[in-house]
């Protein structure tokens, strides 16, 4: 009916306004749920090693633990996308500096200190693909489970079987005893709710940061 709720996308403030509270532990879990995967990912295609990105990862969160309580939504400003890929950016730069300092001290101990930028090998544009990608891909995986969360599980079961695994009509009407039709009508049906949620999540993270984040 007109003017009713959508139950797919629920009314709720901002993932980013509700972390302005410290001791909301469920939104900050959501928010680590969401998107350390993500960091982790651009800090290896940043060619950073397991360890080293993990590494990044967790100062990455002590950095947003200390500044998104501080958040406050203003269009007038880039998203938190940009300011996230940024912070991102200079942390891993920061990583790379600091270890290419300690290898000159405690291995060659000699030497001028050579301040390149440690991300030159990695043109701006390629940094920029990269994040596009990941960030996309995050989003995906996101909206994919929390749409397995809410449906059937034998709705679900086709369309990662036809989907995602790729298998042929035929073989999956044969395995789960289903017709074609409601193969396609549940991959109609799931991808359509996968969408709604990609649009959902972008709602809710294409946010803006504090003039204060802009610079950390």
């Amino acid at each position: 009916m007109p003017g009713m709720e959508d139950p797919w996308l629920p009314t709720r403030h901002s993932l980013l306004s509700r972390l302005r509270q410290w001791d909301d532990d469920t939104s900050w879990r959501e928010f680590f749920d969401l998107y350390w995967k993500l960091i982790y990912g651009v800090c290896l295609r940043l060619e950073l090693k397991e360890d080293e990105a993990c590494e990044v990862v967790q100062d990455i969160f002590v950095t947003l633990s200390r500044t998104l309580p501080e958040f406050q939504y203003d269009r007038r400003r880039g998203a938190f996308k940009t300011w996230l890929y940024q912070v991102i950016r200079n942390k891993v730069r920061d990583f790379v500096k600091k270890k290419h300092r300690l290898e000159r001290h405690y291995v060659h101990d000699c030497g001028s200190e050579d301040e390149t930028d440690p991300l030159h090998q990695i043109p701006d544009e390629t940094a920029l693909h990269i994040w596009d990608e990941e960030w996309q891909k995050n989003l995906m995986d996101q909206a994919i489970q929390r749409v397995k969360n809410r449906i059937r599980p034998g709705q679900f079961r086709i369309f990662d079987l036809y989907v995602i695994k790729e298998w042929p009509v035929a073989r999956i009407v044969e395995m789960l005893n289903v017709s074609r039709t409601r193969v396609y009508l549940a991959k109609h049906r799931v991808e359509k709710l996968i969408r709604r949620e990609v649009r959902q999540l972008e709602t809710e993270l294409n946010q803006k940061p504090p003039k204060a984040l802009a610079t950390s």
